[in-house]
């Protein structure tokens, strides 16, 4: 057995790089085996004596036994529970594909090659083994390859939980058959009853035995040796039953070990004192006879090779592919799937049991052994460097880039995770979240992180701390988790509505636990990372405990974070809060400063606890004698310092001028009386000021100056600060899926016009004197005229229209629902992909109709002036198509619109200087008139005249600013035909809703008696308590020779309550798209959530603060309160590459879960504000589940997103349920819109493909919204070749 050992050593250190351990095991033993050493007879005789033989075999059958037992206690049996569907699916399918497989060639292969007996009798049973994936050896190598607690590295830890399931199920089924067989049909029922009797003493008496055991351990304990014995015991006696029944010693084993609670107490007592002694010393022995035995040259004289050999690497074939295909059909991306179905193949300690056991008795040939251990050998050997080589798990967030503090506007939500790996830990960092200064105008979203190392457990954990109902997530954590939960939560609770804190459990090794920081900072858009250095200090002053594995950890997150990270020395001032709660006498906080992003980041984060009643700030600038800085070379971080410099007494600011780096010292030395928490960036330029002190350094993790002040020279506590480089946002690249672009045609009086055409028009913006409700006064117009000018084109035609602006304002014009393939420079929304027009200059639209018809419009994208600025666009059929329904005998524009007697510039300036809401419209309009009902204005009232029996086609468009409208025809039912450009199954109803920005095509037939007949809007109105227009516009269906009436009163139409959801709901409902829409994509690369809704901003009582209670109106998605750029435009930066324009770190879901719909807290009423976007690659399947939000009040929402067409997959009320709503998903003929109307209090889930590269707008249509942020931006890169890319910008754009 030492000679094993040696070789074994010697052989593991050659081979550790490129595979695992059983491997090296193995190979010990064919090197002394019958392959090896062992052909000497002389070598044979001295070393295979049978005596010894035996001794060695008893060894490692127990080692193997006690070492599986060990792996059943690290299995957790509820993570079942929490697996998810896909997962499971996962794991199902990477055992029935191999099974399936192997099966089908069990059968085909004795018809085309010979297939003795003995070995066609194994078969089946060698295709159920080949099929497993056993969870023990999958976690093993996701630990060795330091995965497992990575994306990947979850799904297949579930997945091959579920597979041991499968296998187990399997494998009794192939021993009862075998058993019915062989004997009879009742040894086979004797065999189940057999094996479920001993579960059921396992879970119903052995396990409360053991759970009684661990009650008795205290937490932090040690468990007695007679507990450990007795367990010790039980073990060899579930072994010798297992036996006993038919079923292998291990397999018992393992099953008392699931039952025994994993983790701390008992669990990882058990896996420490069993661990080391069986897997170090006993179990090389199992994995060493496995080679001893194996006789490579015995391989040349079978006569079955080829078959089995067959067999056993179809089974690895169909693993790759079952797992491959299941996990890409799930939404991982290939990218990700091609290595988890590579971990799915790996082989390890059980399968080579398995092959052992089945040759010994007899059950596989030693050919067939040799060739399941030699194939497994190769395979896992060179797989398992493939997967280190293809999956890197810090890809997720690496090149992410989230807000930095200094970057974020002084009055938004401070976004902070803290990071916990012992209790000690807590007092100083809550009270350094206290410091930070939470009040209703900053607050803080605080994300707390409890960390642990695994012990006892095979699978890594990271889960919310607390349920939605606040109820732990896990009774297995320790207790020290709520301990922890209960501090940050009083901390919260004393600064009710200006902090909120949520809590997250990680347990994983030490070695990957920066993936677990990393991923929440990611997924929650945190501004920084507050991390403990791994040295605490004792109270003397000298260091008490050191933690290198926590160093190691602090050195990963500095290096991944995807934000600012703060390493926090804390020497007892922190964790002391009687300064900071009381008062008793002032904490004091200096800030050192020397200059660079790291020190600007570290000042920034000082400046947020300005105002606190209970610290003191000190601004300590290091300069060198010989520096001449101007004030206009200062800092822009120094210079908000000194201007908020408002309290002399608390707030001091001094320049320290020194000569080299020994005045450095001496600077930092006077810190020591003056100060409880010194904060300082992280790396500073080389420079006299810091020559000599950076040549050594003990903790490189600190910065030279940090380490410094971090040495048991100083007492205070220390902040170092980081800030993360700029850097992009990484994600997965999928397989190209075009969008759905079929659409019907029309012909008849629309074919006059060639097969494609370039329309050039010429817009002029001016003033233009208007009389509307009795007053005269001048607008905004395009060509004097209002509505502006209509544009008939055909799809496939060129639309090249020139703008000059006449007026006294910025102007865009926007081509509302125009996809502008490749042309994002066309689009129009002022500072999103263009500067806006000036007075006195112009520019030229170019862009082209890409498989578009029906009914769109244009409007101005600029300040408010689209209240005037905007006309229909008519995309007519391609000449020689039909229109999918009979062709009209006329046809009219219908644009509704709102009307202010004030200037609407003057009405949008108001609302912004006051924080409230905007003054409602006057009236409502139909093609720029408000109608008889209104005063003064039945002269302008506009009438359609028509002939009886005629059909016509009246294109419904919502030009309003701020309201969605009910429009009807009295007495006439309307059928609908189109929305937003593309074509649906026809139905009919007598009352149509739609929203700011939609278009809803309706043919009406002249069918009832030759009068006059009203067509009217008005409004639908659902913020709760909300004041709006409560007017009603008109225009009139005139019938051709009237018989009498022709100067009576039309009929007025019953129109829906103002607050009818029902009927608007109904009528959403019924929209269907066609088929030649519809070809929604079923694999979503990128699984987006977004809340819509309004908010607060807290302000100080005066004349810009009239919002209720003394607030600012905002609205935001996800929490973030969109902000337009005023140095160019986001197309120019992202073109140009120009930096600090915007951030690309908008987050996928709501950075904080809440009951979205029910009574939200008033903490979350206030988001934060920044240019944040998100980019998407070319080609990829998005999703966005679009969430209403109860913030002040539930409300109806159009979302319009500029450049392309969506499938409407789903809409309902309340919360949106991912497991329940999914499957009421419509994605057989799903309406297709640019502008969906969220429903009150409610969701809709949109898809589309991302093929149109460029910037695009996604945002309220509702302008008063925008206006107050309800809108972010995508990105979409390039594609490949020049149709996959935009073109470059226009010489003629607009410079801002």
């Amino acid at each position: 057995m030492s000679l094993i050992f040696c070789l074994y050593t010697s052989d593991h250190m050659c081979c550790k790089i490129y595979t695992i351990i059983i491997v090296d095991l193995e190979q010990a033993g064919i090197i002394m085996g019958r392959s090896g050493f062992g052909r000497i007879r002389a070598y044979s005789a001295l070393i295979f004596r049978p005596e010894g033989r035996m001794v060695l075999q008893t060894i490692s059958d127990v080692g193997f036994m006690f070492h599986v037992f060990v792996l059943g206690v690290q299995v957790d049996p509820t993570m079942l529970r929490r697996a998810g569907r896909n997962a499971v699916l996962i794991g199902v399918s990477s055992f029935v594909m191999p099974f399936a497989l192997g099966g089908l060639a069990c059968y085909v292969l004795p018809h085309l090659t010979v297939i003795d007996d003995a070995t066609a009798h194994f078969l089946p049973l060698l295709s159920v083994i080949n099929s497993a994936s056993f969870f023990p050896v999958i976690t093993s190598l996701l630990s060795d390859l330091k995965i497992l607690n990575s994306e990947i590295g979850r799904i297949a830890t579930l997945a091959s939980l579920v597979n041991d399931g499968c296998i187990y199920a399997a494998s009794i089924l192939l021993t009862t058959i075998d058993a019915s067989s062989s004997y009879s049909k009742w040894n086979g029922v004797m065999a189940i009853a057999w094996i479920g009797t001993f579960l059921i003493v396992i879970v119903f008496a052995v396990r409360p035995l053991v759970k009684h055991i661990a009650r008795t351990i205290p937490e932090r304990g040690a468990m007695k040796e007679s507990h450990f014995l007795m367990i010790a015991v039980l073990a060899l006696l579930c072994g010798f039953v297992s036996q006993s029944i038919g079923q292998p010693p291990a397999v018992g084993t393992f099953i008392l070990g699931v039952v025994v609670p994993e983790g701390p107490p008992l669990g990882s007592s058990m896996v420490y004192k069993i661990d080391s002694f069986c897997t170090g010393l006993l179990l090389p022995a199992k994995f060493a006879i496995s080679g001893l035995t194996l006789d490579i040259f015995s391989l040349g004289r079978g006569k079955s090779l080829l078959g089995v050999e067959a067999v056993i690497l179809l089974g690895y074939l169909g693993k790759f592919a079952g797992t491959l295909v299941s996990a890409v059909h799930f939404a991982v991306s290939f990218q990700d799937a091609v290595p988890l179905a590579l971990i799915m193949c790996c082989k390890g300690i059980i399968e080579a049991s398995f092959y052992i056991g089945l040759k010994d008795t007899g059950a596989i040939t030693s050919e067939a052994y040799a060739l399941l251990l030699i194939t497994m050998l190769v395979i896992t050997g060179i797989v398992r460097p493939l997967i280190w080589y293809l999956y890197d798990p810090s890809r997720r967030y690496l090149g992410y880039r989230t807000n930095s503090i200094q970057h974020l506007d002084p009055t938004s939500e401070l976004w902070v995770q803290v990071c916990i790996h012992n209790e000690d830990n807590v007092p100083s960092l809550v009270n350094l979240l206290d410091v930070s200064n939470p009040s209703r105008r900053r607050p803080i979203a605080v994300f707390v992180l409890n960390l642990m190392e695994l012990k006892g457990s095979a699978a890594a954990l990271l889960v919310p701390t607390h349920n939605r109902k606040g109820k732990p997530k896990l009774k297995s954590l320790p207790s020290r988790t709520e301990h922890i939960s209960n501090a940050f939560n009083i901390l919260a609770h004393r600064n009710h509505g200006s902090m909120v804190v949520q809590h997250f459990t990680s347990i994983v090794p030490y070695a990957t636990m920066h993936d677990d920081i990393c991923t929440i900072a990611v997924d929650k858009g945190v501004n920084i990372v507050i991390i403990p250095f791994h040295k605490q200090w004792a109270i003397d002053g000298t260091v008490g405990a050191n933690f290198p594995a926590i160093r190691m950890v602090n050195q990963q997150v500095l290096h991944k974070a995807p934000c600012s990270v703060g390493i926090l020395v804390d020497r007892g001032q922190l964790a002391d809060n009687t300064q900071i709660l009381f008062g008793h006498s002032l904490f004091r906080i200096t800030m050192l400063y020397l200059g660079g992003p790291d020190d600007d980041e570290a000042l920034a984060y000082c400046c947020r606890m300005l105002g606190h009643p209970h610290i003191t700030m000190s601004l300590v600038w290091l300069k060198h004698s010989s520096d001449n800085i101007e004030k206009s070379m200062e800092s822009h971080m120094i210079q908000w310092f000194k201007a908020n410099n408002v309290d002399a007494g608390r707030v001091s600011y001094k320049e320290e001028v020194v000569n080299d780096a020994v005045g450095t010292t001496q600077v930092l030395r006077s810190l020591e009386d003056s100060c409880d928490l010194c904060i300082v960036g992280r790396d500073h330029e080389q420079s006299e000021l810091t020559l000599g002190i950076n040549e050594w350094i003990e903790c490189p993790e600190l910065g030279f100056i940090g380490d410094m002040l971090g040495t048991s020279d100083y007492s205070f506590s220390l902040l170092v600060v980081q800030q993360t480089p700029p850097g992009t946002e990484f994600i997965n690249i999928q397989p190209l899926q075009p969008v759905a672009s079929s659409f019907y045609s029309g012909s008849g009086k629309y074919s006059q016009h060639s097969a494609s055409e370039s329309h050039k028009h010429d817009f002029t913006v001016q003033q233009t004197r208007v009389t509307r409700l009795c007053r005269t006064k001048n607008i905004i117009t395009v060509n004097g005229q209002f509505p502006g000018p209509t544009l008939t084109v055909r799809n496939g035609d060129t639309v090249v229209v020139t703008v000059v602006n006449r007026a006294s304002y910025n102007v865009t014009i926007h081509w509302h629902g125009i996809r502008q393939m490749r042309t994002p420079w066309a689009d129009g929304p002022e500072y999103v992909t263009q500067c806006p027009i000036r007075p006195g200059g112009s520019y030229t639209y170019r862009f082209t109709i890409e498989n578009q018809e029906g009914t769109l419009w244009w409007h101005a994208h600029s300040k408010w002036l689209r209240a005037t600025v905007y006309g229909a666009l008519v995309i007519l059929p391609k000449q020689g198509s039909n229109f999918p329904f009979s062709l009209p005998q006329k046809d009219f524009p219908v644009i509704l619109g709102e009307w202010w007697n004030r200037d609407i510039i003057a009405v949008q300036r108001q609302a912004q200087f006051t924080g409230a809401a905007p003054n409602n419209s006057d009236a409502y309009t139909i093609n720029g008139q408000p109608g008889d009902l209104y005063r003064c204005s039945t002269q302008g009232t506009v009438k359609y005249s028509v002939n009886p029996g005629e059909s016509i086609l009246l294109r419904v468009i919502n030009a309003a600013l701020n309201q969605q409208l009910f429009f009807s025809v009295a007495n006439h039912m309307l059928t609908v035909v189109g929305i937003d450009a593309t074509y649906n199954k026809p139905f009919t109803t007598n009352v149509i809703m739609v929203g700011p920005g939609q278009t809803t095509n309706v043919i009406l037939t002249a069918n009832q008696s030759p009068r006059r007949y009203y067509m009217a809007a008005r409004a639908y109105a659902t913020v709760g308590n909300g004041q709006f227009d409560n007017t009603t516009t008109t225009a009139i269906l005139e019938y051709k020779n009237l018989n009498s009436g022709a100067n009576s009163r039309p009929s007025l139409p019953q129109l829906p309550a103002f607050n009818d959801t029902a009927t608007a709901t109904a009528f959403a409902n019924r929209l269907r798209g066609v088929p030649n829409n519809n070809r929604v994509p079923n694999q979503i690369d990128e699984n987006l959530f977004f809340t819509v809704g309004l908010g607060l901003v807290n302000c100080t009582r005066g004349p810009r603060c009239q919002g209720p209670n003394n607030t600012r109106f905002t609205a935001s998605m996800n929490n973030i309160s969109f902000v337009l750029p005023r140095r160019t435009s986001l197309l120019q930066a992202y073109y140009q590459n120009i930096p600090g324009i915007y951030t690309l770190d908008f987050p996928r879901v709501p950075p904080v879960q809440f009951d979205y719909t029910g009574n939200v807290s008033r903490g979350l009423w206030q988001p934060r504000f920044g240019t944040k976007l998100y980019k998407l690659k070319f080609g990829s399947n998005v999703q966005i589940v679009l969430q209403d939000t109860a913030i002040f009040s539930t409300e109806d929402h159009p979302i319009h997103l500029h450049g392309y067409h969506f499938w409407v997959v789903g809409q309902g009320f309340g919360n949106f349920n991912a497991q329940t709503d999914t499957a009421n998903f419509n994605l057989n003929d799903p309406p297709v819109r640019n502008t969906i109307d969220v429903p009150v209090g409610g969701w809709a889930v949109i898809r589309f493909v991302a093929d149109n590269p460029g910037v695009w707008l996604f945002h309220c249509h509702i302008d008063s919204h925008l206006a107050w942020g309800l809108a972010m931006a995508f990105i979409v890169e390039n594609g490949i070749g020049e149709k996959q890319t935009m073109e470059p910008p226009p010489p003629d754009l607009p410079q801002c």
